[in-house]
């Protein structure tokens, strides 16, 4: 029994190499998706689960790992990728968040520019509605002080 729980301490102590798959699936030395088994009665970690080669028994399997180390390690390894991630997503960020910026400032220039496009058209149109509205009055005018003066 004690040879056991010292065999099972070293696999906590001394991490091993093993494969992965994106979905968290640990493969055994033959590259085959381990099985996860519970330890049994002899077992000092009786109900516990770990990962075992799925050609054991009839096979030489040379790979066992507790399921929580494996998990442990897979959490430690995801806390790590998500943490050395960080920096290049915020840089991704700020770049589309001054991307939209920029955007919303192209299209902000284009709109005024429409806009003083606009006005100006409107400026001329005016300009030349009061040029004939006060020729248009000083032509009354002028045929009023006629009318008047010469009485036709």
């Amino acid at each position: 029994m004690k040879s056991s729980s010292s065999s099972s301490s070293s696999v906590t102590k001394n991490p091993k190499i093993f494969k992965v798959d994106l979905e968290g699936n640990v493969y055994c030395n033959h590259d085959m998706v381990s099985i996860i088994r519970v330890a049994g009665r002899r077992s000092p970690r009786i109900g516990q689960k770990f990962h075992g080669c799925p050609l054991w028994p009839r096979m030489d399997y040379k790979f066992f790992m507790w399921k929580e180390d494996a998990d442990k390690v897979l959490k430690e390894q995801a806390n790590h990728t998500e943490i050395k991630q960080m920096p290049s997503t915020l840089e991704n960020l700020k770049i589309e968040y001054l991307d939209l910026q920029n955007k919303m400032l192209v299209e902000e220039n284009k709109m005024l520019k429409e806009m003083n496009k606009r006005l100006k058209e409107e400026n001329v149109l005016l300009g030349k509605s009061k040029w004939g509205i006060t020729h248009v009055l000083g032509f009354v005018t002028v045929v009023i002080a006629i009318w008047l003066v010469f009485g036709v």
